[in-house]
């Protein structure tokens, strides 16, 4: 998991809170547990530990199961976790982030959720030289065979995909769109071994995209950030360059968003 890293603090934090920070991040991958364990793990000193433990559950943020001397977090910080939840306006939170990737690869990005199967725009950015992608914010599009929602059934439960799948009628846009169940789920195992997902002109001939999904703090995929652009433009060449960025990108809404990568 990545945490909290005590390595090079400058004149602009405070130590001590970010050595609180860890032992809070810690301590929430377990059910409870005691100093000297906290102290192994962190590499901080027993004394530290019990210092800022001690601070921590005076101030609401643990508690301490009397039998046991160990600790665990409280249902203060579970309050503060659903209050920020209720606060994050997924466009105003991921729209900076979208545009330094359309600055950075100088492509349209967009970004779409599923909703009762199909895949649902609900940000887009333009670069200044596509003016003629369809592409508009809420519009609903069969998510099967577009990349941004190609990302994001890639990595839905598997029951949860083929419902989906089942309940539409899986009609060819061009000679490249997928239409067989077991193909999709052949070209879904791709997506997730890849990290991102291509539609090769799928849903309009001409047209390409490269799509990357992000999580939430849940580990439940929350939708994706996508790269359509006119085969001229996005040729077979660039893809590997934008899908690595793309997948960056993913990466720092899925951050924002609470989500911990495994290491």
């Amino acid at each position: 998991m990545e945490l909290i890293s005590l390595e090079g603090d400058s004149k602009n934090t405070v130590q001590s809170v970010k050595r609180a920070m860890l032992l809070l991040e810690q301590i929430s991958f377990v059910k409870e547990i005691g100093i000297r364990d906290l102290s192994n793990q962190s590499g901080l000193k027993r004394s530290t530990v019990q210092r800022l433990v001690s601070t921590l559950e005076k101030a609401g943020f643990l508690f301490q199961n009397q039998n046991t001397r160990k600790y665990r977090l409280s249902f203060k910080l579970y309050q503060i976790g659903n209050r920020a939840i209720q606060q994050i306006d997924m466009v105003s939170v991921t729209r900076p982030i979208l545009k330094k990737l359309m600055l950075e690869i100088q492509e349209t990005v967009v970004l779409g959720i599923i909703d009762e199967g199909d895949l649902v725009y609900i940000d887009k950015l333009s670069f200044p030289q596509e003016f003629y992608l369809t592409t508009t914010i809420g519009s609903r599009v069969p998510a099967y065979c577009t990349g941004t929602g190609k990302a994001i059934l890639a990595h839905l439960p598997k029951e949860e995909r083929l419902h989906i799948l089942s309940q539409r009628k899986l009609h060819a846009f061009t000679c490249n769109t997928i239409t067989d169940i077991d193909r999709l789920e052949n070209e879904f195992a791709e997506i997730r071994k890849r990290g991102y997902s291509i539609d090769h002109e799928e849903r309009f001939s001409g047209i390409v995209s490269i799509a990357a999904p992000f999580w939430d703090y849940r580990g439940k995929v929350w939708g994706a950030v996508g790269v359509p652009g006119f085969t001229h433009r996005i040729i077979p060449e660039r893809i590997p360059s934008i899908g690595k960025v793309v997948l960056r990108v993913s990466k720092e809404i899925s951050n924002y968003l609470g989500h911990t990568f495994e290491k």
